[in-house]
């Protein structure tokens, strides 16, 4: 095998190769995107949850205040 025929069949075999890899690579970054994403998303919506949970106990307890208030009128 000469050394063109070599290069000619390094060309032809790495051409492939950086075809396959290259989409396999930004899937590969896309996904670790998404999974940052959806990490921070989780994270948000706990934070959500907790700050609803407290706002209905400040309700709950309002209401309480405003039955007691009421009971005491009558």
């Amino acid at each position: 095998m000469t050394e063109q025929e070599f290069l000619w069949y390094l060309i032809k075999v790495a051409i492939p190769i950086t075809a396959i890899a290259t989409p396999i690579l930004r899937l590969n970054a896309n996904i670790v995107k998404l999974n940052v994403n959806l990490e921070n998303l989780r994270e948000h919506n706990g934070v959500q949850d907790t700050r609803l949970n407290a706002h209905g106990e400040q309700l709950d307890n309002h209401e309480v205040r405003i039955s007691v208030l009421e009971e005491k009128e009558r």
